[in-house]
């Protein structure tokens, strides 16, 4: 049964590693330069406010923006690979954030990392790798596989389908992401 969620795993490894290498080589090329983010701009961070939905709206596009494009090359030959891909994506994404914590700020990083993370990354995860499996599904069974006797839109329905029932957690990610988390990044910072 594991064997199946190999290739996803390592992937989502490389991806990772990459992150990590390019974020460490990054720091050594503009270290001592103020480039990155610092002590300085986490104190300001400390007095933002979110005001109204626009945050709300800012995490919902840019969230959705990579589901509906794997999405839409999951009705293709692409998709398959697009999958593979946004793993790839998302682990040099999460080693990139990683490192960069670890790098500028020691072991305190661990924790603004996860205060960064947290609560979305429980909705947003789960959901984010059950899409990337219908997906995959779905590009798979219409153009790597023999669709003998299959109807292509009934299976693409289907999928859809499966999908939209997601799509609700999806939302509760981003509302997490755009109210809650604000909050808790910014007590946090309180006493970084």
């Amino acid at each position: 049964m594991l064997a199946k969620y190999r290739k996803p795993v390592i992937l989502f490894g490389v991806g990772t590693i990459i992150g990590i290498v390019l974020a460490y080589l990054q720091s050594m090329k503009f270290q001592g330069m103020d480039v990155w983010v610092g002590e300085e701009q986490l104190c300001e961070l400390k007095y933002y406010t979110v005001e109204g939905n626009g945050y709300f709206w800012y995490v919902f596009l840019e969230r959705v923006k990579p589901l509906l494009i794997i999405s839409l090359l999951a009705t293709t030959w692409l998709g398959v690979y697009g999958v593979l891909c946004a793993l790839l994506w998302f682990g040099y994404s999460f080693g990139m954030l990683t490192a960069s914590c670890l790098i500028l700020f020691g072991i305190k990083g661990i924790f603004l990392m996860l205060t960064i993370i947290f609560p979305q990354c429980f909705v947003f995860a789960p959901v984010t790798l059950i899409w990337l499996k219908f997906c995959n599904e779905m590009s798979f069974s219409l153009y790597h596989e023999k669709a003998e006797g299959k109807d292509r839109g009934e299976m693409i329905r289907q999928k859809l389908i499966q999908l939209l029932i997601l799509f609700p957690f999806f939302i509760v990610g981003c509302l997490l992401e755009g109210y809650v988390n604000p909050i808790i990044l910014v007590g946090f910072l309180k006493i970084f």
